[in-house]
């Protein structure tokens, strides 16, 4: 433990350190110190069991993820169809006004 004065924030605080750092404010009761060290203990291990369980639920979600990825994607060949259509429409977008031809026009107005 360390302390240490915030003197932009006109305060002390303490530095609680094990394999990680945690900060909080001290004022001038010895009892009040204690008790917020000891609340500060107890959040930490609430803090564990709150990322243990999220590491549990994000396992559980790259294991499901792992699995869908192998599926084949349903709607592939309507896809393929629709980026076939997009490609041709890009295709008489990017062409000159004056270049398009009649036909052109028939064809778009069939897909």
């Amino acid at each position: 433990m360390a302390v240490s004065f915030d003197s932009f924030n006109h305060k002390f605080v303490m530095n609680v350190k094990g394999q990680l750092s945690h900060n909080l404010e001290i004022g001038s009761d010895p009892l009040g110190n204690i008790t917020r060290i000891n609340n500060a203990l107890e959040s930490m291990l609430r803090q564990l069991e709150e990322a243990q369980t999220k590491l549990t639920t994000v396992e559980h979600q790259l294991e499901t993820a792992k699995v869908e990825v192998t599926k084949p994607f349903a709607q592939e060949a309507e896809l393929d169809e629709k980026l076939d259509r997009l490609s041709a429409l890009n295709a008489l977008l990017n062409m000159d006004e004056k270049g398009i031809m009649q036909s052109e026009w028939t064809m778009i107005h069939r897909m």
